[in-house]
């Protein structure tokens, strides 16, 4: 029979009702501060869906994504929206440590690394730019044509995405 603190633990454990990707990154917010704080361009770009003409519209559709959710007449950013589409990692307190973290380690040692890269942004913004610093890490072929000089990755960028 579990002790009376195991219990309580459980309980306590049973009733954590939200994931980390819903927890409130920053709150108490005017629209116009989300809007400062996300690429919301990024997000209707990604998505293929025309940019609204109001600040009304976009933390509209924002807010049915759960990107940002209503709170008490403002508005919060969530986590997962921070973490897709923040501008500056740093600008949500906890998030920055979330960043993505690139190394580039010497042979097959881990212990040894040669270069590091940690993104700043969103993960939906950095993204491309991270595939392409990745990308000039690798190395590359370079073929000579009859009047060009082409490079050839020896890894298609298909397997680095």
């Amino acid at each position: 029979m579990p002790t009376p603190a195991f219990t309580e633990l459980i309980d306590v454990w049973n009733k954590k009702s939200t994931t980390f990707e819903k927890g409130i990154a920053p709150d108490k917010l005017a629209a116009s501060h989300v809007i400062k704080l996300l690429s919301t361009e990024t997000y209707f770009d990604l998505m293929k869906l025309p940019f609204p003409s109001k600040q009304e519209g976009v933390i509209n559709k924002l807010t049915e994504e759960g990107i940002v959710v209503k709170s008490k007449g403002q508005f919060a950013i969530t986590n997962f929206g921070a973490l897709l589409f923040g501008k500056q990692l740093r600008d949500f307190d906890d998030l920055y440590r979330k960043a993505v973290r690139v190394i580039v380690v010497k042979g097959k040692n881990k212990v040894e690394t040669e270069r590091e890269q940690t993104g700043t942004r969103g993960y939906a913004i950095g993204f491309i730019g991270l595939l392409e610093w990745i990308n000039i890490q690798l190395p590359a072929n370079e073929e000579i044509g009859k009047a060009l000089r082409a490079e050839t990755r020896i890894y298609p960028e298909i397997a680095i995405r």
